[in-house]
């Protein structure tokens, strides 16, 4: 027999089943206990019958085969697993037929009162063995109390030898009988639920153990693998029962066992490490570990290593350094051909600019002299070429000394800006007028550019 189980979400376990069928199984294992309870009394009573004068009635020892029927059909109910409600309707309907059988024998032994007994035998066995609650136990002791009352009439063809305390005896019996069977159900729901919560809980750690990015390794105080997550096959390649009672340092990197073995199975605590661990096909792994050391739980008992690979981050780190350096290479090769183009710009200009002051001077001197007013236009014009050539060199050698970093303001005497705390910051304003780089003042002349 059977109730209905707890509702609590399907959980997938071990063996393949779920958690409500786990529960499905309890209850109908509860209800073979009662079946066997029952069977057990009414084999006793069996017995008892025999003893009496002449092996007793043949009419009570049909009775009790009915009995045993009833217990086989149940039986027969409970062993091909129905549904709660079914189950609840079939062992009520054994128990009030064991009751009204009860009430019969006690009517064909010509003794309804001894059979009061009997009954209330009944009434502690389907509290304490039978899986449902109170109400079901209330509906069997009302067909209890009626077959009794019936057979109580029969026998005895009143009910004014009824005392008033075997009735409150009675009566206190089935209540009691009944809050045990309250309190079983409430003690069944609250062990249901816990069972439900356990294995939910054991069940949703264990998907992250075997579905986590990390590999959980543990072993013992000699370095002995105890445990291995099933991860494990997607990052050497082995089956975790490949490495059980294996050691742990023989899938190490000979050059990394000394360091593993001092910190990891060495460390009182917590140990942080990278290693190298060997693959199934004789590769090596980049491995990044963290060990603690669990041995005094007694759940664990062990050193519990959390692992995980590095190759593809240090394959990313070692890119990312070379793509780094090439850059700061690049990088000054191209600085390196700026200064040199503003060298070049800044000699080129310098050297041309020496001429040009010749050429001017040699032509303001040729001016100065008696010319023919055609040689003085043609002296004229090309003094004018030259100063408009040496205005554009002297841009060039501005240009070329402010990406040196080399060009230097005049201030006028007086102006406030020779103080350096009153200097404008580098980002001022600068308009150049010729060949000229100035900065707005208004305490004096306009600044010069050093030449």
């Amino acid at each position: 027999m059977t109730i209905a189980a707890a509702k609590t979400p399907p959980v997938r376990t071990e063996a393949g089943g779920s958690a409500d069928d786990r529960n499905f199984d309890h209850l109908h294992a509860r209800g073979r206990a009662g079946l066997w309870a029952f069977f057990v009394a009414v084999t006793v009573l069996t017995i008892q019958d025999f003893r009496l004068p002449n092996g007793g009635p043949v009419s009570l020892h049909l009775v009790r085969l009915v009995e045993f029927l009833l217990i086989g059909a149940g039986a027969e109910v409970n062993r091909r697993r129905p549904p709660p409600r079914p189950a609840i309707a079939v062992g009520v309907a054994l128990v009030s037929g064991i009751y009204v059988t009860s009430a019969i024998s006690g009517y064909l032994r010509n003794d309804a009162q001894t059979q009061l007994v009997t009954d209330l035998a009944i009434a502690f066995a389907t509290a304490t063995t039978m899986p449902w609650g109170p109400w079901w136990q209330l509906i069997t002791l009302l067909a209890a109390g009626l077959s009794a009352a019936v057979a109580w009439l029969l026998v005895y063809g009143t009910f004014g030898n009824v005392s008033v305390h075997l009735l409150t005896g009675i009566a206190i019996a089935y209540l009691v009988s009944i809050y045990i069977a309250y309190q079983l159900q409430h003690y069944r729901a609250e062990r249901d639920d816990a069972e439900g919560a356990l294995r939910a809980s054991e069940e949703r750690f264990r998907a992250l153990i075997e579905r986590g990015s990390d590999t959980i390794t543990i072993v013992d105080a000699a370095g002995s693998i105890l445990y291995e997550s099933p991860s494990i096959e997607r990052v050497l390649g082995y089956r975790p029962e490949e490495l059980i009672g294996r050691p742990v340092l023989d899938y190490i990197h000979p050059d990394d066992v000394a360091r593993v073995r001092s910190l990891a199975l060495g460390a009182r605590e917590t140990a942080s490490m990278e290693c190298r661990s060997r693959r199934k096909d004789g590769t090596w792994c980049d491995i990044e570990a963290v060990g603690r050391n669990l041995l005094d739980y007694p759940a664990v008992r062990g050193i519990v290593i959390n692992w995980r690979d590095v190759g593809e981050r240090k394959r990313a780190e070692h890119e990312r350094a070379v793509y780094m350096r090439d850059l700061a290479e690049a990088r000054d090769t191209a600085l390196a051909a700026t200064r040199a183009k503003s060298d070049f710009l800044a000699n080129t200009s310098h050297e041309i600019r020496s001429p040009m002051h010749v050429f001017i001077g040699m032509t303001d001197m040729a001016l100065d002299t008696n010319l023919e007013p055609e040689a003085r236009e043609y002296l004229g014009r090309a003094r004018s070429a030259a100063v408009a050539l040496l205005a554009i060199i002297n841009d060039i050698l501005d240009l070329s000394k402010i990406e040196a970093g080399k060009l230097e303001i005049e201030w006028p005497a007086g102006c406030r800006r020779n103080d350096p705390r009153d200097r404008p910051p580098a980002r001022a304003l600068r308009r150049r007028e010729g060949s000229r780089a100035r900065l707005p003042c208004r305490c004096g002349p306009a600044p010069r550019a050093r030449r």
